[in-house]
C-alpha cells in the first residue's frame, strides 16, 4: 500500500529515524529500509561522526539529504489530503443525515 504525504510528514517531523520509519517514507520492505539505513551509517562514519549506542536511530535529517525529499513539496501535498479527506468526510456525514 502506498504512504501518503500526511503519514510521510508525520514520519519527517521525528527527529530519528528507524527501519520502520524508512519503510514508511518509501513505501518499500524492510530489507530495503535497512539497506537504506546502513548506507546512511556508513556515509556518517565515513564522516568521523558517532552515532547512538542504540544501533538503530539516525538522524532524520540525513534520510532526508540521502532520499533527497522535497519537504516543502510533501507540506503542501499534505495539506491538500488532509482538505480532500475533510471534505470527504463532511460529504459522507451529509449523506447519512
Amino acid at each position: 500500500m502506498k504512504t501518503t504525504n500526511i503519514e510521510i510528514l508525520e514520519v519527517i517531523a521525528k527527529p530519528w529515524a528507524t527501519n520502520k520509519d524508512i519503510e514508511i517514507i518509501l513505501s518499500c520492505s524492510k530489507s530495503k529500509a535497512n539497506n537504506v539505513r546502513q548506507n546512511i551509517e556508513k556515509q556518517i562514519i565515513a564522516e568521523g561522526k558517532k552515532l547512538p549506542p542504540i544501533g538503530c536511530y539516525i538522524p532524520m535529517k540525513r534520510v532526508i539529504e540521502f532520499l533527497e525529499l522535497d519537504e516543502k513539496r510533501i507540506i503542501k501535498l499534505a495539506k491538500v489530503e488532509a482538505e480532500i479527506n475533510a471534505f470527504a468526510k463532511t460529504k459522507i456525514k451529509g449523506e447519512s443525515q
